[in-house]
């Protein structure tokens, strides 16, 4: 990707500069839907009906899951590294901190629950593709935003394919997903670096005042997912149960 940091654009034309990015994000999230509706039949067909279910209640507590140890940090990220308040060196060492911590409670779960863990680790590993993203995008590259998007569910939709085709069951179709976020992080690394030369140093105000501020946006983030989730996931344990 060889876009260069955007100038400013000329008088009057802040609206197609808008209008360049809007369609530049549609663009990718329309790509990256079209990915996730393919890897979704080929779940289906390669684990089975009733495995496919098993994974598909697994993926929506681990969605959860995660979001709830990212303590809103991704939502403070897209606010504050696009209006310059903190320093991306500051969000990234918050951010850090937090997936250690889940990191580390995912290894030491693994043993009792060898599908749904690696669920949640891609998840959490794929909110750095986010972020990276949101990084790229505050700095003004948007095209390289968009490679992240497609490069992750391009990664996904081929290592399950694979691990599908070496007649992995629901584990290795967890750890498939699990690898699929590597080649986004690494590629949102090599792209975001550098971008930042010559720009003023927003401030850096440590971890503890990150968490606090990110922890409003924790609350409203959970209230939200659990409002779009925790319906369809009541619903698919009870039929599970039932039968």
């Amino acid at each position: 990707m060889t876009d260069r940091r955007p100038t400013p654009p000329p008088a009057g034309g802040e609206a197609g500069e808008a209008t360049r990015g809007s369609a530049i994000k549609l663009g990718s999230e329309l790509a990256a839907r079209l990915l996730g509706l393919l890897t979704t039949p080929l779940l289906t067909r390669g684990l089975g009906v009733d495995a496919f279910g098993v994974f598909g209640r697994l993926s929506v507590t681990a969605v959860i899951a995660a979001e709830a140890a990212e303590l809103g940090l991704q939502a403070t990220a897209s606010r504050a590294l696009v209006a310059h308040e903190l320093s991306l060196r500051a969000m990234t060492l918050a951010k850090l901190a937090i997936t250690a911590l889940a990191v580390l409670a995912c290894l030491l779960g693994l043993p009792w629950a060898p599908v749904f863990v690696p669920l949640v680790l891609f998840f959490v590993l794929a909110g750095w593709s986010e972020f990276l993203g949101v990084a790229l995008r505050a700095r003004g590259y948007r095209a390289r935003e968009s490679a992240l998007i497609l490069t992750l569910r391009l990664s996904g939709f081929v290592l399950v394919a694979a691990a599908l085709a070496l007649r992995g069951g629901l584990a290795t179709v967890s750890w498939a997903f699990v690898a699929s976020t590597v080649p986004s992080i690494l590629l949102g690394m090599r792209l975001l670096a550098g971008t930042g030369r010559g720009l003023p140093a927003p401030p850096d105000p440590g971890l503890g005042a990150i968490l606090r501020a990110s922890a409003p946006l924790a609350i409203n983030g959970g209230l939200a997912l659990l409002s779009l989730r925790v319906e369809m996931l009541t619903v698919s344990y009870c039929a599970w149960s039932s039968s």
